[in-house]
């Protein structure tokens, strides 16, 4: 009957609650961290990650004791018809395999060990992520007002141009100097614009709409980055953690395959009691049962070699991690000390074009300067302070990836696997 079905979530209704609805008021730090903890991605590890665990509680009671029991019931002898029923009880506890049960559980609590660090890792990647969005809206908003700003400036310079071209006064060459130069500016306002919406879309998209008044907190993220990332920081990051558990879980699968070979030694108890006056007789046994596969050794030893292949790809995976890891911290480290200079430069650039700009001004009333050179100082004002934004930029993105890598980016947020695990239990 369509009754009986299991009750299942519309598509349409999973859609609607996939977007996201963040309080922006509530602050930047608050408000990621509201963004990370209600991502679907984490809210699905965290799942997959209760599952695990509940996997290792399953697995530990096959070493209890177990009592099953059944009931029979029809013809004992066919030619003699004679009918019966009877309950049969069995009684089972393992004693000794070779340790293949203990490897098992082993096996797979280092794989939830492996997952554990694998969400640490994922929380701070999403942070990594939603921040990097927020660096990158104040980034192209920032442009935007520094264009306007020199586009205000220049629209009587401009108005005063279009009027020369009209004309056909002045010098060609030169008109069409400062002609070239206002189109640049329009053409980059263009592009600053379509990158900016593009990056309130993504925003959107993370956070559910776009902040009024909560602003992304540098001197809060700048406050948690190490001075010096040393070699023990970087084999403490969520990531070499989940691959170095993942490599024990690997070791442990290979010792479970091993005593897949050795004998097993169990303790079973049999019980046949006929019921309702049947035919059957009754019958009892109990005693220790020793058993071991004889004839699978071409098996075993695939098995085996599979599990072999299994510690060396973990092994191997690990390190590759870790090369990986700390080359981007390293180029992150040279990144953030190259753009603290760099941006200093910039500062200087601006304020000498800026003064610049100031004299031109006053030589273009007296004829002692020409329309074009204020343009195009305009331009290298704009230049040296776009430069500024973007070298600022890119050091809070090199900030958050050492942070996200070494896995302080969630702990600065107050996010703990552990809190996500019990906010899913909680619900």
């Amino acid at each position: 009957m369509i009754s009986d079905y299991p009750q299942v979530t519309s598509l349409s209704e999973m859609v609607e609650g996939a977007k996201s609805n963040i309080d922006l008021d509530i602050g930047f730090s608050k408000s990621l961290k509201q963004a990370i903890e209600t991502h679907p991605s984490i809210i699905a590890k965290a799942q997959r990650l209760e599952m695990r665990l509940n996997s290792i509680s399953a697995l530990e009671t096959t070493k209890d004791l177990r009592v099953t029991g059944s009931f029979l019931g029809g013809l004992q002898d066919v030619s003699d018809r004679t009918a019966g029923m009877a309950v049969v009880l069995n009684a089972n506890r393992l004693l000794f395999d070779g340790g293949l049960i203990d490897s098992k559980i082993a096996a797979q609590q280092y794989l939830y060990g492996s997952e554990k660090f694998a969400l640490e890792a994922a929380i701070n990647r999403q942070a990594l992520e939603l921040s990097s969005t927020w660096v990158n809206l104040e980034r192209f908003e920032t442009l935007e007002r520094l264009l306007d700003r020199r586009l205000s400036v220049l629209e009587p310079l401009i108005v005063q141009l279009e009027k020369v071209a009209e004309a056909g006064i002045g010098d060609v060459t030169r008109v069409t100097a400062a002609q070239k130069i206002v189109s640049e500016i329009r053409e980059t306002k263009v592009e600053v614009e379509e990158s900016l919406e593009q990056q309130r879309v993504r925003f959107r998209n993370a956070f559910g709409d776009i902040p009024e008044s909560a602003s992304y907190d540098a001197s809060f993220i700048s406050t948690n980055v190490p001075n010096r990332v040393d070699e023990e920081m970087i084999n403490n990051s969520p990531a070499i953690k989940s691959d170095y558990s993942a490599y024990l879980a690997a070791e442990a699968g290979l010792a479970a395959v091993k005593a897949e070979g050795d004998f097993e030694v169990a303790f079973e108890a049999r019980a046949t009691t006929p019921v309702g006056g049947g035919g059957y007789s009754s019958d009892e046994s109990i005693g220790l049962v020793a058993r071991k596969t004889l004839f699978n050794k071409k098996q075993l030893t695939s098995l085996i070699a599979e599990a072999e292949a299994g510690v060396n790809s973990a092994m191997a995976n690990l390190q590759s991690t870790y090369r990986r890891g700390k080359q981007e911290i390293r180029i992150a480290e040279q990144n953030i000390a190259s753009k603290e200079k760099v941006i200093l430069i910039a500062k200087d650039t601006a304020k000498v074009t800026s003064d610049q700009i100031l004299y031109l001004r006053k030589q273009l009333i007296i004829g002692g300067s020409t329309l074009d050179s204020v343009l195009s100082a305009e331009a290298r004002l704009y230049d040296a302070e776009a430069k500024e934004v973007n070298f600022l930029a890119e050091r809070r993105m090199s900030e958050l990836l050492i942070l996200a890598t070494l896995g302080i980016l969630g702990k600065s947020l107050d996010i703990a696997v552990e809190s996500q695990m019990n906010s899913i239990n909680s619900n």
